[in-house]
């Protein structure tokens, strides 16, 4: 029986960024508990994900123009990895490709993500623990060797991407550099 309901369903929404009990279960003497729990997921509403996100997406705006500022007057294409690499480590800024921005719009085409949830741009160090003293843990793309069947499309659309990916991991050597 749920405590505080007549029957023996429940429906409760709750906001995002939030959490509440939604059920206290009581049992009644010699009952035995079988019970089954359905979860929905909805995206809250495109203003409650901007509000979350937007001071992530004002240094990341922060970011991407002092990349500009700084590789914009750069020889890029005719300079070494290690000539930029320097660039980078004197002024302190992590890479950011200026022709391949991380914004929608380098992704879809227009200023807004054509999805219901906001996408959120961020390094791989962001959401991805490395643990170094435990092989287990770390986190990789490939695994246990490199191999072309490791890579898979995503709903990006993004074949030609792919099978590159594909192709480069058919000479692994190429992937570990």
């Amino acid at each position: 029986m749920l405590e505080g309901h007549s029957d023996l369903t429940s429906t409760t929404t709750i906001q995002p960024f939030s959490s509440e009990t939604v059920a206290i279960l009581r049992l009644f003497k010699n009952w035995k508990l079988k019970s089954r729990f359905r979860f929905t997921m909805r995206a809250p509403p495109k203003e409650v994900q901007l509000a979350y996100l937007t001071p992530e997406i004002q240094s990341l705006d922060q970011k991407i123009k002092r990349c500009y500022e700084i590789l914009g007057h750069f020889p890029t294409s005719v300079s070494t990895l290690q000539e930029i690499e320097l660039l980078l480590r004197r002024n302190n800024i992590k890479f950011i490709d200026i022709d391949f921005i991380p914004s929608d719009r380098s992704s879809f085409g227009r200023e807004s993500s054509p999805f219901d949830t906001l996408i959120q741009w961020r390094r791989t160090d962001q959401f991805i623990v490395v643990n170094e003293d435990d092989p287990k843990q770390q986190s990789c793309v490939f695994f246990p060797q490199i191999e072309p069947s490791d890579i898979k499309e995503g709903a990006l659309g993004d074949p030609y991407f792919v099978s590159a990916l594909a192709t480069l991991a058919e000479l692994p050597p190429l992937v570990k550099i």
